[in-house]
């Protein structure tokens, strides 16, 4: 006994009877519910847990997926088969998302207006949306300024003098203004007109006639189409006074 004393001393006893004991109560304690956890665990399971003693386990995904069912117009829910679960937007169309009202939203593309606003990715698909404006901006209102110079020597040479050769878009000539440099005895009179070309003013048409009253004229408002590749020119009845060393022009016009 001597010789077992030596050998083991109170410290080694009472480790050994832990050692012995411990697994033996953990077992006791766990079996029941461990046991129940591997009957019961399957591929489809999400988790399993255990709570009170009792066996409890989360939903398969089909269950998960039906419990978060995407609601129309804001989550899309689907399981793909694998144990996992997908959640995503239920917008089928590309573009902006914006809330249209309350839990519902939907897919939006910013577009422009033909010769106002041009827009470059306005679903945001291919990149930032960007907004500029057309070098031929419609709908507002610009103004064709001349000046004749001598237009007595001018009506003496060619009675018709072209202002533009050839338009670049169409227009709508909304206005004409004429002013002489000094208040002649005799008024000059003439058009304001159109043609086909240049080159021979094939076609004339008028778009304003021109009468001054003290060296002056306005025509107030008018709304005259020209085509596209029209040319623009103005043609005098008669020889203006000689006192008239210049006539101002301003056509105001819209593009179409």
């Amino acid at each position: 006994m001597g010789g077992l004393q030596r050998i083991f001393s109170k410290r080694h006893v009472i480790l050994l009877v832990l050692l012995l004991a411990v697994p033996a109560l953990a077992f006791q304690y766990f079996r029941g519910p461990l046991v129940n956890i591997a009957a019961d665990w399957t591929a489809s399971r999400l988790l399993a847990t255990v709570a009170d003693g009792t066996n409890e386990k989360m939903v398969t995904v089909s269950d998960l997926t039906t419990y978060i069912a995407g609601t129309t117009g804001q989550v899309a829910v689907a399981n793909d088969g694998d144990g996992t679960a997908t959640l995503s937007l239920a917008i089928a169309a590309d573009g902006l998302v914006t809330r249209t009202a309350a839990t519902t939203y939907a897919s939006r593309t910013i577009t422009g207006t033909a010769n106002q606003i041009t827009v470059t990715n306005g679903d945001g698909v291919a990149g930032n949306p960007t907004l500029s404006l057309p070098t031929n901006l419609s709908g507002v209102e610009k103004h064709l300024r001349f000046t004749l110079w001598d237009p007595a020597t001018m009506y003496a040479k060619d009675t018709r003098v072209c202002i533009v050769p050839k338009l670049d878009a169409a227009i709508h000539v909304i206005s004409l203004e004429v002013t002489c440099d000094g208040n002649p005895a005799t008024e000059p009179t003439g058009d304001l007109k159109y043609a086909d070309t240049f080159i021979g003013l094939a076609n004339p048409a008028v778009i304003q006639a021109f009468d001054t009253t003290a060296g002056v004229f306005s025509s107030g408002a008018i709304n005259v189409a020209v085509a596209s590749g029209k040319a623009i020119y103005v043609q005098f009845d008669a020889a203006a006074d000689a006192a008239i060393t210049q006539m101002s022009f301003d056509v105001t016009f819209k593009r179409d």
